[in-house]
């Protein structure tokens, strides 16, 4: 018998070294991984707060931007209401408070709905009106009063052919509607300040009207029949939003003409700053605040911009050298918008505020007066946009427009859209 024995190979394993080398090397492995998670994580999620924060920004531009465009559409010099005081005051269409609220400003904007309108019309040797001669304005004749209701507040605006090439001219006043008749052809505008809905707009013989009435029926010339239009106002500024106090921009849709500040809403939270420039062409001016070379026209950023503010009040200001836009006609408006997070955020914060003045001419630029403010220890991200709007429906020719002014300098691309921390 032949018996075999076979050889028993010994098997090895991992010694406690080995495994422990190896549990380091997974350990460095996963925290490297980690690591590298919770970084991107945080980059992730700091550029969703850059994507909010430039949608808000870009949300309120447009806005705002198209309210300014339409500025003074049919109101190109202002319009009498009862409103804010004095009926026979006029109210320019475009309205500034500097500093209104922590050195942020306050704009107002005016002007016609032209969708929603009717023509005044004569019945016959009738007049188109009810009131100049008694003294007190009932109503008015028109052609299709059908878009109107009780309530609405309507701008009675009728086209003023003054000869001036350069500015296209109309007398307006504001009033509100009580009914509309059957027809359609009349509408009746209330004569009572006893509290009803839109009657604050109206006097009791609603003087604010007369004068455009009288012109309208005094006129035989097709083109200075007057016209009705919806009116329009809004208001914006900087304030805290609601019980939450968190700053927020606040819009206001009667346009706040009789300056309560009542009436606002919320358009959108984590916004800290409005700041307003306006240009304005000052015909035959040599007058140069701004320092560009041009004293026809200049940039509005301080509390020149505040209309009849030591200026002459009721709508016939003094012509001063720090005042002197008063007599002219604005072309441009210049907004800037600062949002910032509304929590402290992980990375790098911004540590500067954008400045939108420009030193030495802190009153006289095209940006504001607001300097930069640190705010590092706030742990925030801020971000902000300046733009320059052209204020078209003002009815000013071309020789008040950047095509003639600033032929040296390329301002097509002068908007500034910045979503990057100023620091």
């Amino acid at each position: 018998m032949i018996t075999m024995v076979g050889s028993v190979q010994r098997e090895k394993g991992m010694t406690l070294i080995e495994l422990l080398v190896a549990m380091v090397i997974s350990g460095l492995l996963m925290g490297f991984v980690f690591t590298l998670f919770a970084q991107m994580s945080v980059a992730y999620k700091g550029q969703g707060k850059k994507s909010e924060l430039a949608q808000s920004l870009m949300a309120a531009k447009h806005m705002i931007m198209k309210d300014v465009i339409n500025a003074g559409n049919r109101v190109t010099v202002g319009f009498k209401t009862n409103v804010g005081g004095n009926a026979l005051d006029v109210q320019p269409p475009i309205q500034v408070v500097n500093d209104f609220y922590n050195g942020t400003d306050l704009l107002k904007i005016f002007y016609a709905d032209t969708r929603q309108q009717a023509m005044i019309t004569r019945e016959g040797t009738s007049p188109a009106t009810y009131g100049p001669n008694q003294n007190t304005i009932r109503f008015v004749n028109v052609d299709d009063g059908e878009d109107f209701a009780a309530g609405d507040v309507v701008v009675i605006s009728r086209y003023y052919p003054d000869g001036n090439k350069d500015h296209i001219v109309y007398d307006a006043c504001v009033l509100a509607v009580s009914s509309v008749s059957g027809d359609g052809k009349r509408i009746y505008f209330r004569t009572s300040i006893n509290g009803t809905a839109g009657a604050n707009y109206n006097t009791s013989t609603n003087v604010n009207c007369q004068e455009v009435f009288q012109k309208i029926e005094s006129d035989t010339i097709d083109q200075s029949v007057g016209m009705v239009y919806k009116f329009v106002g809004r208001a914006y500024r900087i304030g805290p939003a609601g019980t939450s106090g968190a700053m927020a921009l606040l819009y206001s849709d009667t346009g706040d003409l009789e300056g309560t500040g009542a009436g606002y809403q919320v358009a959108g939270v984590g916004f800290s700053d409005l700041q307003i420039a306006m240009r304005y062409f000052e015909n035959s001016d040599v007058y140069d605040p701004d320092g560009d070379g041009d004293g026809e026209r200049d940039w509005y950023s301080g509390e020149q911009l505040e209309y009849a503010k030591n200026c002459g009040g009721t709508g016939q200001p003094v012509v001063t050298n720090t005042c002197r836009h008063y007599a002219g006609i604005p072309t441009h408006l210049s907004l800037s918008l600062v949002v910032r997070s509304l929590n402290e955020v992980r990375g790098v914060p911004t540590k500067f505020t954008p400045t939108l003045t420009v030193q030495n001419k802190n009153n006289f630029n095209r940006f504001g007066d607001r300097d930069k403010i640190d705010v590092s220890q706030e742990k925030r991200r801020y971000r902000h946009f300046s733009t320059m709007l052209d204020i078209r429906s003002m009815g000013v020719n071309s020789k008040g427009t950047y095509t003639d002014i600033d032929s040296q300098q390329d301002v097509s691309n002068w908007e500034v859209e910045n979503f990057a921390p100023v620091n």
